[in-house]
């Protein structure tokens, strides 16, 4: 009986790890990602997360943003956030300017 409960005790101390580690992850991902300037106007990008299941990037300026990029779960919320940190840098945006 007290191996099953210190058993117990390890997998539900593992389990917090883990999850304390997805909460660093989740509150410090602006910091794991590199935003660039606009490549439209030179303004300040900013990543931003939609409904808790996308991530884009929009410039505070002009507007222009990129696509959203769906995760399905939290283990894939940090690759999101790369994937479109690194369309925005490559300058794949939207714009709603004239003419586009």
């Amino acid at each position: 009986m007290y191996i099953a409960c210190r058993d117990v005790i390890i997998l539900r101390g593992y389990l917090d790890i883990k999850e304390r580690r997805k909460q660093t992850i989740m509150n410090n991902i602006d910091d794991l990602v590199e935003i660039y300037e606009c490549p439209l106007c030179g303004g300040a990008g900013i990543l931003e997360e939609d409904c808790g299941s996308s991530y884009y990037v929009t410039c505070l300026e002009c507007g222009c943003h990129s696509v959203n990029i769906d995760f399905k779960s939290d283990d894939d919320r940090l690759d999101a956030a790369k994937r479109t940190a690194d369309l925005w840098n490559c300058g794949k945006v939207i714009s709603m300017s004239p003419g586009e």
